[in-house]
């Protein structure tokens, strides 16, 4: 900070991010140069047979170049690091002039290098093995290394002046979210979006860039891991929220499908993959439907009968007679099938292979529009299928939620598994144990998905109970979407279970948006009830979060980020950044590696409890009082301050804990919104979201508190 210009454009990166290209620049051609220097010495003393023209129109330039370019990129790497990243910007003054004088060498390399390629085909066969190698190598890594610098420029330039604002940003969210294609959503919808980022970027008052984002974050971590925090505690969380909440947390996670499955196997997952193609299937399908009226008895090593299917496609137009197949391919085998030809009558023996140029477009198509999982309409049978099951032709994911969720054995009633901004793949089930018919939401999982989340403006929420209030924008288009979708079929549903209870549950995006569903459905079943695992912070105006805690309840794992996140925390954030720099005396690679690895493995107990109301004057978080009186008296925020829903239960941990801390103990306390009002700096905010710290969170809590009342 502040971003550097050159060509009268504004470019998104500092002049002390220029350290490590520099580095990287030096690093590839200073061995170069050096080879350069003791072929040049061996090849006087041994007579070369090259001509003149190579020595004197391609070897000594680029010899002189080599040289200018390592001492400039030398000189950028050590200008780079003075200073500070804003108090301190003098000594980086001359950073553009170096810029423009490191093109200039870059310009003149490339020309000696086409010049150096006519060179090669004129007299390629002149000169020895080893000066043609040098040449190509020369060529090949000054190309790559021009190729990249005019790309990463092009990739941060500003185009600013050139586009509007307003386009600038939809530009960017098109080619980061959806390639360059259309997103599907709204134009409004897309406007919001635009229109926050706008909001929390966009400012005169500041110019930051990414790694500027990132010292300041280092900076507040540091500071936030010395913090003596505490929490005031209304009450203990009793045992059976805890534990509804562990049971609920299975389906919530469970709605992830795939996803979950690779998770919960991480280590094992590319394995397990590859071992079932490698033993059972050749193809994508790798036994994800298990149904034996899909497997064909000729059929060997195709247990979804997905390969004979193919074959009988692969031969739609000679319509032969499939007698035998053999699908299994090890070392010294090979697949192959058998068939009757009937017009040439003949039996042919053969190897399908057809598609070979267009099979990964073909496979990507059909994963983007009809599936989400790994098995892509690869059988086309409609015994995989199931009815209830939709955005599903294979009944692949139908299978893994079946699989996900074999200790509680629920009935799957219903499952539609189109992901797209705005909306939200779901299930329901009937879980006998617990005598519920449960909603659940899948949470992030595509880029579409971190749309809907970055959708955060307030909507209109019209209740018949609790009167009107607001809630987050893509989360209320989400559960607008599964309220049409299922409320006819929710009839239906309990006139065949009516003695069962409506449980809705989510995680992450799926908590928030489960929250506002239970809000619209909360008139017609007053027996609703909303478990939010790792709820967002921005999902419900106060009045409503206020009016539901009786029936959501939003679990939090310590000092999760997600739990934290708002368009008013994310200001304050920013706002603790600029501050964070201003009052840096170090330079940026300085923070981003000595203080970065420090920070890291520190271990602190990161929240005190406290249980009376006279000492909670002394909870406040230490900030500088300037940001604070900045959030404090922002109510001029054109924003409605959203926050967490119904009652929150806070797994907090009792031990000191880091980033690479593997088990710690937690306790569970009833807490209010106001202590997720603004983030936690620390090096688990993002691993605290993780499906695997709330399961293990939520866990140990029960098993603390069984052992304390058997005390």
């Amino acid at each position: 900070m502040p971003s550097i210009h050159l060509f009268n454009r504004r470019f998104n990166f500092a002049s002390d991010d220029l350290t490590l290209p520099s580095l990287i620049d030096i690093i590839l051609r200073f061995p170069l140069l050096i080879i350069f220097i003791i072929y040049h010495l061996n090849d006087k003393l041994s007579n070369s047979i090259c001509s003149s023209s190579f020595y004197i129109g391609y070897f000594y330039p680029l010899l002189i170049i080599y040289i200018g370019i390592i001492i400039i990129s030398s000189i950028i790497c050590f200008v780079s690091l003075q200073g500070t990243p804003v108090n301190n910007i003098y000594p980086r003054r001359h950073m553009s002039l170096l810029i423009y004088i490191r093109l200039i060498f870059v310009l003149i390399d490339i020309i000696i290098n086409i010049i150096g390629l006519i060179i090669i085909l004129k007299s390629f066969e002149i000169c020895e093995f080893l000066s043609r190698r040098i040449m190509i190598l020369s060529i090949i890594i000054s190309a790559i290394l021009a190729i990249s610098l005019f790309i990463i420029l092009a990739i941060f330039i500003d185009l600013t002046g050139v586009v509007s604002a307003e386009k600038k940003w939809e530009m960017r969210i098109k080619f980061i979210f959806s390639c360059g294609r259309s997103y599907g959503g709204q134009s409004s919808d897309i406007q919001n979006i635009v229109k926050t980022l706008q909001y929390l970027f966009d400012d005169e008052r500041f110019d930051l860039v990414a790694s500027d984002v990132a010292t300041g974050l280092i900076l507040l971590q540091q500071e936030d891991l010395l913090e003596e925090r505490s929490i005031d505690i209304i009450e203990s969380a009793p045992l059976n929220i805890v534990q509804e909440g562990l049971y609920y947390n299975s389906y919530a996670q469970s709605a992830f499908g795939w996803f979950s499955l690779a998770y919960q196997y991480r280590m094992t997952f590319i394995p397990r993959i590859l071992f079932a193609m490698r033993y059972r299937t050749i193809g994508l399908c790798c036994c994800c439907c298990g149904l034996t009226c899909c497997q064909n008895p000729d059929s060997l090593y195709d247990p979804c009968g997905s390969q004979y299917t193919t074959l009988q496609y692969l031969l739609r137009k000679q319509k032969p007679i499939i007698l035998y197949a053999n699908f299994f391919g090890a070392f010294g085998r090979a697949p192959f099938y058998i068939a009757a030809d009937n017009e040439k009558k003949t039996i042919i023996i053969s190897i399908p292979y057809q598609y070979r140029m267009t099979f990964i477009p073909r496979i990507l198509f059909a994963m983007r529009y009809r599936t989400i999982g790994l098995c892509c309409c690869c059988c086309g049978l409609t015994c995989c299928q199931n009815p209830d099951s939709l955005y599903d032709p294979c009944g692949s994911q139908y299978k893994t939620l079946q699989y996900l969720l074999r200790k509680q054995k629920p009935i799957i009633l219903y499952a539609n598994f189109f992901g797209a901004f705005g909306r939200a793949p779901f299930y329901i089930a009937a879980d006998n144990e617990k005598k519920t018919i449960i909603i659940s939401i899948r949470g992030t999982l595509s880029a579409m998905d971190i749309l809907t989340d970055i959708n955060a403006v307030e909507d209109i929420l019209e209740t018949e109970l609790f009167g009107n209030g607001h809630c987050h924008s893509g989360m209320h288009s989400a559960a607008k979407y599964i309220h049409n979708d299922i409320s006819t079929r929710l009839v239906d549903i309990f006139v065949k279970y009516p003695d069962y209870t409506l449980v809705i549950c989510g995680y992450s995006l799926g908590a928030g948006v489960a929250a506002i569903l239970s809000i619209l459905f909360k008139s017609t079943y007053p027996h609703v009830k909303c478990y939010g695992i790792a709820m967002p912070g921005s999902v419900l105006s106060e009045n409503l979060a206020l009016a539901t805690r009786d029936f959501i309840y939003s679990y939090v794992v310590d000092v999760d980020m997600i739990a934290r996140a708002s368009i008013h925390s994310l200001k304050h954030l920013r706002d603790r950044i600029i501050d964070a720099l201003n009052k840096c005396n170090r330079n940026k690679l300085r923070v981003l590696t000595t203080t970065f690895i420090r920070t890291l493995t520190k271990r602190r107990l990161v929240f005190h409890s406290m249980m009376s109301e006279s000492t909670l004057t002394n909870t406040s978080l230490d900030m500088n009082s300037t940001i604070s009186q900045i959030v404090s008296t922002d109510h001029s925020s054109e924003y409605e301050r959203l926050i967490i829903p119904g009652t929150i239960i806070h797994l907090y941990s009792t031990d000191r804990v880091g980033l690479f801390t593997r088990k710690a103990s937690y306790r569970a306390c009833i807490s209010t919104y106001n202590q997720f009002t603004q983030f936690i700096v620390h090096p688990r905010m993002w691993f605290d979201h993780f499906p695997a710290s709330y399961s293990t969170a939520l866990a140990d809590v029960i098993e603390n508190l069984n052992n304390s009342s058997t005390v």
